[in-house]
């Protein structure tokens, strides 16, 4: 049996990065298409002149708690209601969401707080987009760019000029892409509302 020669000790400095390189690449995860879409989002931002928004986990996880609840659930079956109502099988206060309703406009408001507790007890504001398949972060964005509402909340324009968003989570489908924007930033738990 032929034996395979051992390495010096000299020898082992200049092998420590390519052990830290077979490491480290083992141990990175590709964003999630929440964050390819808010990655895409950002960008659209910085096109004109915004800063990027950070990405938040808790925020996220309202999105992709909503993306589920839309695709398993009837928000309101039999009502005219939006893509931000929430049904009733879950862990939250159900709503029709109807523009121009303060009511169900406080209940979209409220599910960052209902869903994350104290990782996210601030308010929360969603864009959403839905198409019969083929959805994707592109489609996603040309939908809200052609939304003067969605576009609007997005890039701070209109009624949102004066809002600075300090957190941004997201959720991606076949059908459905949400984007949840906040005020406040992630972990800062100080004034929540």
């Amino acid at each position: 049996m032929r034996r395979l020669p051992i390495p010096r000790p000299a020898a082992w400095p200049s092998l420590l990065p390519v052990v830290l390189l077979l490491l480290v690449s083992g141990c990175a995860t590709p964003p999630s298409p929440g964050e390819r879409l808010v990655e895409t989002v950002n960008e659209h931002r910085e096109d004109r002149g915004l800063e990027p928004v950070a990405w938040s986990p808790a925020l996220a996880e309202v999105a992709k708690i909503h993306l589920e609840d839309l695709e398993s659930a009837d928000a309101a079956e039999g009502e005219q209601c939006n893509l931000h109502s929430w049904s009733d099988d879950g862990d939250w206060t159900a709503c029709c969401y109807r523009p121009g309703d303060e009511a169900s406009a406080e209940c979209m408001r409220r599910k960052p707080r209902e869903i994350t507790g104290e990782d996210y007890p601030h308010a929360g504001y969603e864009i959403a987009a839905w198409r019969s398949s083929g959805m994707d972060r592109e489609e996603a964005l040309r939908i809200w760019r052609d939304s003067d509402a969605h576009h609007e909340v997005m890039v701070n324009r209109g009624v949102w000029s004066e809002v600075e968003w300090e957190a941004i989570g997201a959720a991606l489908s076949e059908e459905y892409a949400l984007v949840w924007f906040g005020e406040e930033p992630e972990g800062d738990s100080g004034g929540a509302e």
